[in-house]
């Protein structure tokens, strides 16, 4: 288990829509990705950059949390 920016998470999500940071509103494929700003289809596999964010958040103790600021 680990938490990034407050969201805990059991595992690495495989698709977008199951990210907490998405956001569809129930309009059907597309959504926002609230994290980093970007339209997404729902179905789409995790970019490199969500990867390395995963994977880096994993590693951390548990009960430590990994903290992502816009520069």
């Amino acid at each position: 288990m680990f938490y990034i920016n407050g969201k805990k998470f059991n595992s690495v999500p495989e698709f977008c829509y199951v990210c907490p940071f998405f956001l569809d509103w129930g309009t059907g494929e597309k959504g926002t990705c609230t994290l980093f700003s970007k339209t997404k289809n729902k179905y789409d596999n995790l970019t490199k950059r969500c990867q390395g964010m995963f994977n880096k958040a994993k590693t951390f103790p548990d009960g430590t949390e990994l903290v992502l600021v816009a520069k």
